[in-house]
């Protein structure tokens, strides 16, 4: 069902070693990401030198406990938040380097199909707690 929300908008890499045009070979690669929140209360680090790479076509699930930096880390790749340090790389997009308006703009481009399976996700998960069905 999701097969073609994922192809449909994907970057396919370019040059002769088969790079995007950051350098990057993965679809989407995070390199020394790292995320300060900063408030009244005092410092909250929340991603600390995180690295990641997804290619193209694979499947991955973020775990975690509550408070571990997991939805941080989605708006990193989606572009809803910013990295305090650190390159966040989708395709041949330095998500990082982009101005508010061009975030906006990719944003609807390249992100619509995943935050759509996302939420779908997210229901479905959203449902089930301990093997108990919730909506029963």
């Amino acid at each position: 069902m999701f097969g073609r929300w994922w192809r449909r908008g994907t970057a396919t890499p370019g040059g002769a070693n088969g790079s995007y045009r950051h350098g990057n070979d993965h679809l989407i690669e995070l390199r020394a990401v790292l995320k300060v929140y900063e408030s009244a209360a005092g410092t909250f680090t929340a991603l600390k030198s995180v690295g990641l790479e997804i290619g193209r076509g694979e499947f991955v699930a973020i775990i975690g406990k509550s408070g571990s930096g997991k939805s941080t880390l989605i708006n990193m790749i989606t572009g809803i938040d910013r990295p305090t340090s650190g390159e966040v790389l989708v395709g041949d997009t330095a998500v990082h380097t982009l101005s508010e308006g061009q975030m906006a703009s990719w944003r609807g481009r390249a992100c619509r199909y995943l935050a759509l399976a996302v939420a779908a996700l997210w229901c479905a998960c959203s449902t089930r707690v301990g093997g108990l069905d919730r909506t029963a």
